[in-house]
């Protein structure tokens, strides 16, 4: 039972991390846009 939520644990921490990746992404990408506009 510990070992399941450990391993989903895990995948939620990896989604988030992800996530947040992505979201730093599209943040640089529009400041980007909007400097070389």
């Amino acid at each position: 039972m510990a070992n399941k939520f450990n391993n989903f644990h895990k995948t939620q921490v990896k989604r988030i991390v992800v996530m947040a990746v992505v979201m730093i992404i599209l943040v640089i990408a529009g400041i980007y846009a909007i400097l070389t506009k």
